[in-house]
């Protein structure tokens, strides 16, 4: 299986893939490009507030850690928004509420009237399960 290049800044050519799915929390999305003729490729980017962060910020004020862990939780999801801009199809998928969050201010910025957004619920998942989760989805299709 071959890994695309997925960057958080661009993309230095353009995607193979016109699907995409994202498991996600708060902390990880794992980035799935699925196309009907290529095995799902998978990358991985992460929230930069950790557990951490989340001590050293505490140590100096709570209203200081919660505005950072905002600031951090706010640029995770605009790497995240770079790439799906890439992507006509997106499904977001994960444990908590961070694809529903995520969905919210993709919705309400006119780049993203293009691509096609859902969500599913799904529970925590291993790499293997995550990418059969993608191919059964937009094979559904």
């Amino acid at each position: 299986m071959k890994k695309a290049l997925i960057s958080t800044d661009f993309f230095p050519v353009a995607p193979k893939a016109k699907n995409l799915g994202i498991w996600m929390d708060h902390a990880h999305a794992h980035l799935m490009q699925f196309a009907s003729d290529d095995p799902v490729t998978t990358d991985i980017i992460s929230n930069p507030f950790t557990h951490r962060n989340k001590a050293s910020s505490l140590g100096k004020s709570e209203e200081g850690m919660h505005q950072k862990e905002q600031q951090e939780q706010t640029e995770y999801y605009q790497k995240l928004g770079v790439i799906i801009r890439n992507f006509q199809d997106v499904v977001l998928f994960g444990p908590t509420n961070a694809k529903m969050e995520l969905l919210n201010i993709l919705r309400a910025d006119h780049h993203f009237e293009h691509v096609r957004l859902e969500t599913r619920e799904s529970d925590k998942m291993t790499q293997n399960q995550q990418q059969a989760f993608v191919r059964n989805y937009f094979l559904a299709r």
